[in-house]
Parts: C-alpha cells; sequence; structure tokens
C-alpha cells in the first residue's frame, strides 16, 4: 500500500509504501523510510509521525529509534 507521512518539525511531505495496513505498523514503516532516505539519523527521537493514506489523516505515532551495537572481529 502507498502512503504519505509528514515529520512533526520538518517540512514537507514524503511517499512510501508498506505491506501492512495497521497505522501503527504503517508508522514504524515511515520511520524507517525517514531515517534511511531522508536524513532521520540527523534529528532526535522520538519523533511524531502522521499518517496519510489516500489524503485522509489516519493519525500521528511517536516513534522511537533502538539501536544495537553489534561488534565483530574480523
Amino acid at each position: 500500500m502507498y502512503f504519505e507521512y509528514t515529520v512533526e518539525g520538518v517540512k514537507g511531505r514524503y511517499k512510501s509504501h508498506t505491506p501492512y495496513f495497521a497505522p501503527d505498523s504503517i508508522a514504524e514503516d515511515a520511520a524507517e523510510d525517514f531515517w534511511h532516505s531522508h536524513g532521520g539519523c540527523d534529528h532526535e527521537w522520538p519523533l511524531n509521525f502522521t499518517i496519510l493514506i489516500g489524503g485522509e489523516d489516519e493519525g500521528t505515532y511517536s516513534v522511537d529509534v533502538v539501536q544495537t551495537i553489534t561488534f565483530s572481529v574480523q
């Protein structure tokens, strides 16, 4: 499913897609898209994402990023 989202405090509306239909799962996909494609790593988290499907506001969700540090010997 294609959807759009906005991020509180950030100008613009972003487009992405997801296999999910639950708005909270879509918000997680929006956060991942924002992190990887729109400089999300430069922002302080949690961030509020507003999900828009077909132009309709499906709600605003606070999403935090959880980072796992992994060490490997090479």
